[in-house]
């Protein structure tokens, strides 16, 4: 059985294991169809030659009232390269997919929605706000008529069925990065003696050390990292030394830089491609921390056996359901003096920290690729015996 997949619109690093595993072991021949990453994408794309099937197409992209929308030319591919049933992402941004689901519904072939099953708010006026709840209104509308849909998350998965899906016909698949190849560049830290490794990284030896990884955008609140650190030293409530690393790069940056100007301790090294590096920085890190939206990088975390502490707030990805309040990381209620005061009770404490590791360290054992592999191929195979 041949099965095309046009999902982001390109190859995210991320995702390359997960193509080469359904590649090696999945039951039926996935093809990836990409494109170059649109502009609004967040995430790194891979450069081929790819060791797994997959078709390059070309693209354009459009601005209309402030939405970039990017047609692929796939449809004709899709509907006359002889594939049994195709994964189309959940995106509306995508027109050649909105094209292509009914066309190829008309040709009879299944079709499977892959996504995440939600629609995170964005920083945006309230005009723009109205306009991603149109689309995410519509983007269930078209869920209903798809054969299968691929859900991220249980969470998400519950709530297509609320909106209507029959639940036969929703499947979990979780969305995770190579969790094996980050704990082998955990392994090749671990043991490497943590004084030395805070020498050579410029940290004092005796400081909690608080990561942010990802993007630097609004959305992303790093900011109020920066400010929860001044107002523990500025209150005096923390009795442990605090570093803050700051790993990514993005449009918000410059105005964290400008935050952290003279706040003692706070490091920002920009974009770190270099996994082995990232490796050695969270072999200290006390914790991740991301205050605003959180995606992958609880996956990433939890790889190297670090918990997150985030707060509430309408711009997280379904990932947020990967972490439970007090066994794999925090998620802090409250104002910034209470976040600050969790920062600072976490520092404080080794033996909680040691207690959100453990459960982080437990639950990337189910976010594992190979989990994700299997339960991937298992609903297309259901979808697809009708």
């Amino acid at each position: 059985m041949r099965v095309a997949i046009v999902h982001d619109g390109f190859v995210p690093t991320y995702r390359v294991g997960l193509y080469e595993r359904l590649a090696r072991d999945g039951a039926a021949e996935y093809v990836v169809f990409h494109g170059s990453p649109p502009a609004s994408a967040g995430s790194i794309a891979a450069a081929p030659p790819f060791a797994f099937p997959n078709v390059e197409v070309r693209q354009c992209e459009l601005r209309i009232a402030g939405t970039r929308l990017v047609y692929q030319r796939l449809v004709r591919e899709l509907l006359t390269g002889g594939y049994d049933a195709v994964i189309l992402g959940a995106y509306a941004r995508f027109v050649s997919t909105v094209i292509a689901q009914p066309l190829l519904k008309a040709s009879g072939r299944p079709v499977i929605l892959w996504g995440q099953a939600t629609d995170k708010e964005r920083d945006v006026g309230p005009g723009m706000r109205a306009l991603h709840r149109a689309t995410a209104r519509a983007k269930l509308a078209i869920a209903r008529t798809a054969d299968g849909y691929l859900a991220y998350t249980a969470g998400g998965a519950r709530r297509l069925v609320y909106g209507g899906l029959s639940a036969d016909r929703v499947f979990v698949v979780r969305n995770t990065l190579d969790v094996d190849a980050q704990r082998r560049w955990h392994a090749a830290v671990a043991s490497v003696d943590e004084d030395r490794l805070r020498a050579e990284l410029g940290l004092r030896p005796d400081s909690a050390v608080l990561v942010y990884l990802g993007r630097v955008y609004r959305e992303k609140r790093v900011t109020d990292l920066v400010d929860a650190v001044r107002s523990i030293r500025a209150d005096g409530i923390c009795a442990v030394p605090l570093e803050v690393v700051v790993i990514g790069d993005g449009p918000e940056l410059p105005a964290v830089r400008a935050r952290a100007a003279g706040v003692e301790g706070v490091r920002l090294l920009g974009e770190v491609r270099d996994q082995a590096e990232i490796a050695r920085w969270l072999r200290v890190a006390a914790a991740v921390v991301i205050p605003g939206a959180v995606g992958l990088a609880i996956n990433h975390a939890f790889a190297h056996g670090v918990p997150l502490v985030t707060r509430p707030n309408a711009f997280h990805g379904p990932e947020l359901d990967y972490l439970v309040h007090g066994v794999n990381g925090l998620v802090v209620d409250g104002d910034l003096r209470r976040f600050a005061a969790a920062l600072a009770e976490l520092a404080e404490s080794p033996a909680r920290r040691a207690a959100l590791a453990a459960g982080a360290t437990r639950t990337a054992d189910d976010l594992k690729l190979d989990v994700m592999v299997e339960a991937f191929d298992r609903a297309v195979a259901a979808v697809t015996r009708g």
